[in-house]
């Protein structure tokens, strides 16, 4: 099959031979602004088709060298000086057109081959199929001033003429073209050398010669095609359609057109990103000649996004894509649109994230795409990923043992039951990274401020709790019984526990009888005093503070 896009299968008809054209006027003819004619011929003829000879269309539509013109033109006249010298004076036209056929498969056509379209393959090889041929002779009857149309199926082309004042149609792919329509064993060679069946009269159009021409290019185009050389196929359609009538008939194959190149521009991720602006600008063209296929919108809708993307990648400032974000509005659905818009914000964050170049942006992003839709699961995860890569890129920088504020304020602006399990992750490793340089205060601090922000989150109630009991054992090892006594009590602001209960009455009970001995009996009663505050009713406490 030609093309991968699914839609495309249904869009562009066998190009082969182009189907059911209808004749209209000239001045419809529409001429895309994305035409490079390759030389002042093809312009010519492009512009007025009768300023070039028959033979000079044909080999101009072939796509030949112009530097060939002048040898392939003094071939086909060498052709009709070998076919006059076989006829009689007077000759009748049906005797001309017969004589004409003979000569050429007797003489230049060697095989047929179905992708042979153009005369380059007939002058070079011999090679011919049914438009290549039919061009040909077509030529030489006009030489012989006998005015031809061609005749189009939906796989097919061959001739029409006036012979002797009758209405002929003339198969130039076999020699005895002229009888094929009452012969059938003429129309089983047909068959046996095309592939295709022989068809007779159905659904048959007659075309003018240089829509016949322009049936070069659309051919060329299909085959560029094949070849995967679709901005060639693009060319090549486009400036058949100057030529070919513009009937609705033909748009499907026009559209198809626009959606191929712009198609294969899109699925090739490693193009500059003016390939893909140009392949937009292709399809932008498309939809306003075209804006019933909705085919069109939607790949548009694809390619812009991978515009935006680049864009993104390529460091494009807000403005730039702004500007971009407003010219896709305009060959956009409303609903894509919104869609097109979230997606910016979406590939904006993912970016952003992924490369870590732009946080603050990313933030921006991130807040525009929940408020456009707070509930979607994407946003929510991006959240948590925002929120996860914000804490990892502080703490990988993080000298100065502190939590900065910049990183609760960008997250701040978000729902805390999606951010608070990566702060509770962010003020326990800050902590970690604390105490390991045994400053426990400022780790047993730093719990507490999460504590403050994020409430009785598990993470946070286990790590300070953690925290401030094992630096009060570290004390209590060194029995430094008040720094001891201090991070015990540290402990009871994330959770009550017996044992640490049980402890610090116990450090309360040592530090009154350290200042006993030592005779300083007000801080003992300082001591004792806190310490039947804290725990009215412990026995040991009760009895020395009776003694005193």
């Amino acid at each position: 099959m030609l093309f991968q896009h699914p839609k495309i299968k249904k869009i562009w008809t066998s190009l082969v031979l182009v189907s059911f054209l209808l004749t209209l006027h000239p001045s419809y003819a529409f001429r895309s602004r994305f035409i490079v004619p390759f030389n002042e011929l093809e312009d010519a003829l492009l512009n007025n088709f009768d300023s070039l000879s028959i033979t000079e269309a044909a080999l101009v539509a072939s796509g030949i060298d112009a530097d060939l013109y002048q040898t392939y033109s003094a071939e086909i006249n060498r052709w009709e000086n070998d076919i006059r010298s076989r006829l009689l004076p007077g000759a009748s036209e049906y005797k001309i057109a017969e004589t004409i056929l003979a000569y050429l498969h007797d003489h230049v056509f060697k095989r047929y081959r179905l992708s042979s379209t153009t005369l380059q393959e007939v002058f070079e090889s011999g090679e011919f199929n049914c438009l290549s041929a039919t061009i040909l002779t077509g030529i030489l009857l006009q030489h012989f001033g006998i005015e031809t149309k061609g005749i189009v199926l939906p796989t097919h082309v061959y001739i029409f003429a006036v012979l002797d004042g009758k209405n002929t149609e003339i198969e130039s792919t076999i020699k005895q073209g002229l009888l094929i329509a009452q012969d059938k064993k003429l129309q089983d060679q047909f068959n046996g050398l095309t592939g295709f069946s022989y068809e007779n009269n159905k659904r048959k159009i007659v075309i003018s010669w240089s829509e016949t021409t322009g049936l070069l290019y659309s051919n060329r185009s299909y085959f560029d095609a094949q070849k995967s050389r679709f901005k060639q196929a693009f060319q090549n359609m486009m400036k058949a359609q100057v030529l070919l009538a513009s009937a609705p008939s033909e748009e499907s194959n026009l559209t198809a057109g626009y959606l191929n190149y712009s198609y294969y521009v899109f699925k090739q991720e490693d193009r500059p990103l003016q390939d893909y602006l140009y392949a937009l600008e292709v399809l932008e063209e498309g939809i306003s000649r075209y804006p019933r296929y909705n085919v069109l919108k939607g790949n548009y809708f694809q390619g812009a996004n991978l515009v935006l993307q680049r864009m993104i990648m390529n460091n494009l400032t807000p403005d730039q894509i702004d500007i971009f974000m407003a010219r896709s509005q305009q060959h956009l659905s409303a609903k894509d649109f919104e869609k097109f818009n979230y997606n910016r914000y979406l590939r904006e964050v993912l970016y952003y994230l992924r490369t870590k170049k732009d946080l603050t942006n990313a933030q921006k992003a991130l807040l525009n795409m929940w408020q456009q839709n707070p509930d979607a699961t994407d946003v929510k995860s991006l959240i948590q990923e925002f929120s996860y890569t914000l804490v990892q890129a502080d703490l990988k920088k993080n000298q100065s043992g502190r939590i900065d504020s910049a990183v609760l304020s960008a997250l701040a602006p978000f729902p805390a039951k999606l951010t608070q399990e990566y702060l509770s992750g962010y003020y326990s490793e800050v902590a970690r990274k604390l105490f390991s340089r045994q400053n426990f205060t400022e780790a047993v601090a730093t719990m507490e401020q999460g504590h403050n922000q994020l409430g009785a989150h598990k993470l946070i109630i286990e790590n300070g709790f953690f925290y401030a009991v094992n630096a009060a054992q570290h004390f209590l090892d060194r029995e430094v019984y008040e720094e001891a006594l201090k991070f015990y009590q540290k402990a009871t602001y994330f959770k009550n526990n017996p044992q640490v209960s049980g402890n610090i009455a116990i450090l309360y009970e040592k530090l009154a009888l350290n200042a006993l001995e030592n005779n300083n009996k007000k801080s003992a009663k300082k001591w004792l005093d806190e310490g039947l505050k804290f725990s009215p009713n412990n026995r040991r406490l009760i009895i020395i503070a009776e003694k005193m």
